[in-house]
């Protein structure tokens, strides 16, 4: 009998033991074979709200951009791209037109700048023309100018009256100091000769009045001869 009573004892002490202990090992136990199934449990639970979010954003979107719950996003995107390519045909357009322009801007500066230079050259030809005709007008008036006052000292000289000849010789010194501005290059030395001579024949009517005759005339004679040719200057 006393060994079946401690039979029994033992037996509780043992269904004791077991109980208390499994009061704390069984919690040990549970976490550890739960863990994984609590990390996939995390891990849908984010995926689950990143997908909600992405939905709020695409309700949003529509709602900001006034698009239909029912909006076909592939069409908008094929919409867009086709206006962008739109676009950029009209911007490769537009620089095309714009260097056409630019070309034709540089080809009318062109054309109107050779004609301002053609006009130009037609209206100094006709100022040249103009002064050479003018200062051959001028060069032959003064040159009959010259053999008028010429003949006129060789009338003064003849009556003797040399101080009036000698204002005729001063006025025909003049005459030509006028007559080489409008005259022509190669003739302003001839006109010089001429001038000295007339200064000789001044310097002479005091002196060697028969001298001073002779060099008139033939001074005379001279500019008959250099007056028929052509004298005009540029």
């Amino acid at each position: 009998m006393k060994t079946f009573i401690s039979v029994v004892i033992v037996l509780l002490v043992l269904v004791s033991a077991l109980v208390g202990g499994g009061y704390y090992v069984l919690p040990l136990l549970v976490e550890r074979e739960t863990a994984s199934l609590r990390t996939e449990i995390q891990s849908l639970s984010e995926r689950v709200q990143a997908v909600e979010g992405f939905v709020t954003a695409e309700q949003e979107a529509r709602k900001s951009a006034a698009l239909g719950a029912d909006t076909d996003l592939p069409k908008i995107v094929r919409a867009v791209n086709q206006l962008t390519a739109k676009l950029e045909i009209l911007e490769q357009t537009s620089r095309k037109e714009n260097a056409l322009a630019a070309d034709e801007q540089k080809k009318l500066k062109s054309e109107a700048e050779t004609w301002r230079k053609s006009q130009e050259q037609a209206v100094e030809t006709l100022r040249k023309d103009f002064k050479e005709k003018s200062n051959a007008g001028l060069f032959a008036e003064t040159m009959a100018n010259i053999r008028g006052h010429l003949l006129k000292a060789r009338m003064e000289m003849s009556l003797k009256n040399l101080a009036v000849a000698k204002t005729e010789l001063d006025l025909i010194d003049g005459l030509f100091t006028k007559a080489a501005v409008v005259t022509l290059q190669e003739s302003k030395s001839p006109l010089l000769k001429m001038q000295e001579t007339v200064r000789t024949i001044k310097g002479e009517v005091d002196t060697n009045f028969p001298a001073a005759i002779n060099r008139l005339d033939l001074l005379w004679y001279e500019i008959g001869e250099f007056t028929a040719k052509p004298q005009a200057n540029q």
